[in-house]
């Protein structure tokens, strides 16, 4: 998850009513500058989601805007725990308690015949990559499930099963990554991923003054 001049730049971020379209022009230690395709207002000192789309690959970063002239932009290069955040992970995770009703697709790229049968869990965290979810089923990995996903509205989604633990004798944990997921999908995965770390952060730091 490499950064390079001309990969395609989504800036997103909760205040903002539209999303920003820019090329990536130079890339240094400390800082990324970007072309935005249109010239428009972006906030300063707000922390902004960055989703970069390539042509079989999407991965994001949270940053903010250090300078803005005309449509260049620099941004602040992200690092985390001394690497950077873009090599570290795909997709920023955030915890939440999603219901869901899903139906079963296919197993090892077998198609399984059209029925009735659906299984409940829950979505205990989720990014534009995947979702952990926690279920009373012992589901095979590689298993593909059909879900609609309610975040702000209804989303239809399909992932698959990567791996499985036991957590106790009736409840299982899957991690499962989510498969033909369109653009539109993950952003808006994204951007709610990147409304509740901000409000996380804002409860702990209102903790934090009491």
């Amino acid at each position: 998850m490499q950064l390079a001049a001309g990969q395609l730049i989504i800036i997103l971020a909760p205040f903002m009513d539209y999303e920003v379209y820019a090329a990536v022009k130079q890339v240094t230690e400390d800082k990324i500058m970007l072309e935005m395709k249109t010239n428009v207002e972006i906030p300063f000192d707000r922390e902004i989601l960055c989703m970069v789309v390539e042509e079989h690959n999407i991965f994001e970063f949270y940053t903010q805007v250090l300078a803005k002239n005309g449509a260049i932009v620099f941004v602040k290069r992200p690092v985390l725990d001394g690497y950077s955040a873009i090599e570290k992970r795909k997709f920023n995770r955030v915890d939440c308690r999603i219901g869901f009703v899903a139906t079963p697709v296919s197993i090892n790229n077998i198609h399984l015949p059209a029925n009735d049968k659906k299984f409940t869990g829950m979505i205990r965290n989720i990014s534009g990559g995947g979702v952990m979810i926690e279920t009373n089923l012992n589901l095979p990995p590689e298993m593909v499930f059909a879900f609609k996903l309610k975040l702000n509205f209804f989303m239809d989604c399909k992932a698959k099963i990567v791996r499985s633990i036991a957590l106790d004798k009736s409840t299982y944990q899957c991690g499962c990554e989510f498969v033909d997921n369109n653009l539109e999908n993950i952003k808006n995965i994204s951007l709610y991923a990147f409304r509740e770390k901000l409000k996380q952060k804002r409860k702990e730091l209102n903790h934090r003054r009491k």
